[in-house]
């Protein structure tokens, strides 16, 4: 069998054992790109509060939580305001399950809470990322992530004297039948798509990376439970003393430790990076004396560092405005429909032909026909006979 044939088979094989996968994974990446504008135009009373004049202080806040849920075991600023009129969101863990608890944050009332992976955005999330199969699926998800990869290079090399041609708009679109419409289709959005599949499919592969190394799978003993950490510091004061320790951050995050000894940490992002993990950045203080203990900041790192950073945004597209949300969500749905196209091209390809239609007796054959088609042999003892016509 020749290479270009084999190639062409693994190209397909590819497509088909992960269409139907991929149709899921496309779709819910593809809603996900929104996931804030969803998430506020679904939930506007929960997330959204009217403005007022000045916020509490975040340790209002943090006892206000600590008090409306007495049986938590531990309580975190899970997703700071970062615009007036935002609701700060709590996470709140309590008798094994894991609560987001939002509240208004100019007059400390909770507004309200839903448990994790209950609601629209935070389903869809584990769908793309699990397939709500926890470790069994993450490993599926990255094994997709490298079939993707394989299709797109075997692709590449199918198509390769086309790409150009595409990419100058040399090839036109013919719709004589859907056979040749569907191959049109899978040549030019295969390759319009190729860089950004590319993109998608070795950044998502990295971040489900984990769960090959054995560090995923060692068992550790168990925290005890313990009550939610009584703060002695200022969280505002700690907030100030980061934005000094990183000029320009933006604090996202905040994590409490489970015992009076233990760290702060501070999690957030910087302006004109937007490309580097919004949380990535980190000034951790000491719980007791609120002295700074380490800073990390992703714009010190090496390049290396600064790229691992970016594979969030690069994957979900929520390092740009509406524009690039669009092209993420357009984009991020090909690999779909090009499992689609591929597997109409593979079933017409594998489909058995029909028999040529016999010529009935006494059709007529004209001149110019003879030259194309070639005329059934004569019988022994036939004579010949010039054509009619």
């Amino acid at each position: 069998m020749k290479s270009g044939c084999k190639l062409f088979q693994i190209h397909s094989l590819l497509g088909l054992v992960t269409g139907a996968l991929l149709l899921v994974i496309s779709l819910s990446g593809a809603v996900l790109v929104f996931e804030r504008e969803i998430d506020h135009a679904l939930n506007p009373d929960l997330l959204t509060v009217p403005t007022a004049r000045q916020r509490l202080p975040l340790n209002h806040l943090y006892e206000q939580t600590v008090k409306s849920y007495p049986r938590a075991e531990s309580v975190r600023f899970r997703r700071l305001p970062q615009e007036r009129g935002e609701a700060p969101e709590m996470n709140v863990a309590q008798e094994g399950r894991y609560l987001l608890v939002y509240l208004n944050p100019y007059t400390g009332q909770v507004i309200g809470q839903r448990q994790r992976y209950t609601f629209l955005i935070d389903w869809l999330l584990r769908l793309h990322y699990s397939l709500f199969m926890g470790t069994p699926g993450e490993i599926v998800v990255a094994l997709l992530a490298v079939a993707l990869m394989g299709s797109m290079a075997t692709g590449l090399i199918i198509y390769r004297k086309y790409l150009l041609k595409v990419l100058l708009f040399r090839v036109p679109l013919v719709g004589k039948n859907w056979r040749v419409l569907s191959s049109g289709l899978h040549r030019i959005v295969g390759v319009w798509s190729l860089l950004f599949n590319l993109l998608i499919a070795i950044t998502g592969f990295y971040m489900l990376y984990p769960v090959f190394t054995p560090a995923h799978y060692r068992q550790e003993e168990p925290e005890p439970v313990t009550r939610p950490f009584t703060l002695s510091l200022s969280l505002d004061e700690l907030i100030a003393a980061s934005h000094r320790a990183i000029p320009g951050f933006m604090p996202r995050s905040i994590s409490l430790p489970a015992r009076a000894d233990g760290l702060i940490d501070i999690y957030g992002s910087v302006p004109g990076y937007l490309l580097l993990n919004p949380y990535g950045n980190q000034v951790t203080f000491d719980a007791v004396t609120g002295s700074v203990r380490e800073v990390y900041d992703l714009r010190r790192q090496s390049f290396l560092t600064q790229l691992e950073s970016a594979s969030g945004p690069l994957h979900f597209g929520y390092y740009g405005g509406t524009t690039v949300k669009i092209l993420y969500a357009l984009l991020g749905l090909t690999p779909a429909f090009l499992s689609l196209t591929g597997g109409l091209l593979w079933w017409r390809r594998k489909r058995p032909k029909a028999p040529a239609a016999r010529r009935t007796k006494g059709q007529q054959v004209s001149p110019q026909d003879t030259g194309r088609r070639r005329l059934p042999a004569l019988r022994p003892g036939e004579e010949k006979r010039p054509l009619a016509g």
